[in-house]
């Protein structure tokens, strides 16, 4: 099970490359700078512009793209993007999922299809599992308890202010109850 990693504060601090801060570093190295000078221009680490250059040699006709971070993805490729629809159709049809639906949910597809994952005790993904894939596909907004407060508020911004205390509204219904049956 994947388990929530708090860095050490006190390390060293991995720098985020995006794909054309490499390339235009990789065309510099091309053009004659040396790596040296850009990893400082460009501030790619040495060793990252080394193993990247190698790479692109020894591949040359595949474009060199930057690896995602973390460990192994643990489910096929085609069923997490069919998880994230399922999970995006249920948000919209006010019925959003919970983490154990979701657990249930990859379980049932598992079993169903005789997929044995052995990360998983019983075919079963822990919790740590279904947050971090909830925040590795952005989905941290349309899970259960973040659509119900959206709703919440929405609801709160939709009330007619003057009617905001629940004793005030009490009071009025009363009255208006008395004007119409005076007895």
């Amino acid at each position: 099970m994947p388990r929530i990693h708090k860095k050490d504060p006190t390390k060293r601090k991995s720098r985020v490359i995006n794909d054309e801060q490499l390339k235009r570093a990789m065309d510099a190295v091309a053009a004659g700078m040396t790596v040296r000078m850009a990893q400082t221009k460009f501030g790619i680490s040495r060793s990252a512009l080394h193993r990247y250059l190698k790479q692109a040699r020894l591949n040359p006709d595949e474009p060199v793209q930057v690896g995602r971070k973390g460990g192994p993805i643990w489910l096929p490729e085609n069923l997490e993007k069919e998880l994230v629809s399922t999970v995006m159709l249920f948000s919209t049809q006010d019925n959003a999922l919970t983490s154990l639906d979701l657990r249930c949910l990859v379980k049932s597809y598992l079993d169903r299809e005789n997929l044995v994952i052995s990360k998983f005790k019983d075919n079963m993904p822990g919790y740590d599992w279904s947050q971090s894939f909830v925040t590795r596909h952005g989905l941290t907004d349309f899970m259960a308890g973040r659509t119900k407060r959206r709703k919440k508020d929405s609801a709160r911004e939709k009330q007619d202010p003057t009617l905001a205390d629940p004793l005030e509204c009490f009071v009025k219904v009363e009255l208006d109850e008395l004007e119409d049956d005076p007895s």
